[in-house]
């Protein structure tokens, strides 16, 4: 019998992409993360949703229903600090982080549905910038307040 040799691949995300290459702090990457579970656990993914009713809840939990409902509350939240679903902050986390688009395919989404041309790098940037308010939206901390982000260099955080 002949062996087989398997490869797996695994894809990498563009927020663990930036983590991996020291231009995202841990934190944020982390706060995109809890974005992205929202945005599963409020059943926004276009493909494999499925039907609510049918779902059956877990003893000591809530319906799913209010769980989805709960979600979808966090994620609007979330785009709201960002400026909402059309500002360039809010789009980036909505397509490229809860729903796993490259940047690439955002940019040319940007360019061809809002009008609006973005550099790979400034593309970036924005991811970044995004990932970091969504860190102090979460935290609450007076960043979150003033609808900033603390300052990073080089994927540091400067102290405060």
């Amino acid at each position: 019998m002949k062996s087989v040799t398997v490869q797996r691949c695994q894809v990498e995300d563009v927020v663990g992409r930036l983590l991996r290459n020291g231009l995202l702090d841990p934190d944020w990457a982390g706060a995109a993360e809890r974005f992205r579970r929202d945005y599963r656990s409020a059943h926004y993914q276009p493909l494999g949703v499925r039907a609510l009713q049918r779902q059956s809840s877990r003893a000591g939990q809530p319906p799913v229903i209010d769980r989805v409902e709960d979600a979808r509350s966090r994620v609007g939240d979330a785009l709201g600090r960002l400026g909402g679903l059309a500002s360039p902050a809010g789009s980036i986390v909505w397509h490229v982080v809860g729903g796993e688009m490259s940047l690439n395919e955002w940019r040319e989404r940007q360019r061809l549905g809002a009008g609006r041309v973005f550099r790979h790098e400034m593309a970036a940037g924005i991811l970044i910038a995004a990932a970091g308010a969504l860190a102090a939206h979460y935290a609450g901390g007076p960043a979150s307040r003033r609808g900033g982000a603390p300052r990073v260099s080089h994927g540091q955080r400067q102290p405060g």
